[in-house]
């Protein structure tokens, strides 16, 4: 048996291979046989549709997030006043008030005798309601959480150096109360998410 070698790369075929085996080249002598074969086309593969599939994903996500901004800037109402703000826009609503003590009120947690409001907010969203307090008072942190933990008798506590937290959890809401002593007064947080 009679063996071609390649004239480009070296490697042996066949004698009546037409192509490398190695490397595709017409084989010498095979130029004749060659002519009424029609010519190879070489493929991209998969490279030009995963390119084209990425590009077209790209733009689709750009119109995504210029429409959604175009949406929400367009269908966002922002009310503002000396006492805080609101912000109503389709998927909820934010209020920010400097009169925490009317938050607390609606939703039904007691603030500390004494305690003056700083701010509060709330977040009204499609499943959730999420409520933020602060509150400053000259009593100490101890006392503050014993108020609290009265009302809330089955609540959790936990000390973090000088700091109280007080959890309670149900079915309906989580409730965190913290009382950080600072120089001459403690603070009050509230928060509060209903589910």
């Amino acid at each position: 048996m009679n063996m071609a070698r390649c004239p480009q790369c070296g490697a042996e075929s066949g004698d009546q291979a037409q192509f490398c085996h190695a490397c595709g080249r017409l084989l010498a002598g095979q130029e004749r046989k060659a002519a009424n074969v029609p010519p190879i086309h070489r493929r991209y593969g998969g490279r030009r549709v995963v390119v084209v599939f990425l590009a077209v994903i790209a733009v689709i996500g750009i119109i995504f997030v210029v429409g959604m901004v175009y949406f929400i800037r367009h269908t966002s109402i922002v009310t503002s006043t000396k006492n805080g703000g609101r912000v109503e826009s389709p998927f909820g609503v934010v209020t920010a008030s400097n009169d925490p003590a009317k938050l607390a009120h609606s939703l039904g947690v007691e603030i500390f005798p004494g305690a003056v409001g700083e701010k509060g907010a709330q977040a009204q969203l499609a499943s959730s309601n999420i409520a933020s307090l602060s509150f400053r008072t000259s009593a100490p942190a101890g006392e503050v959480i014993n108020f609290y933990h009265i009302r809330y008798p089955d609540a959790t506590l936990k000390t973090n150096g000088d700091q109280i937290t007080l959890v309670q959890i149900n079915l309906r809401d989580t409730l965190t109360i913290r009382a950080s002593p600072l120089a001459g007064h403690t603070e009050i947080q509230i928060s509060d998410v209903e589910h």
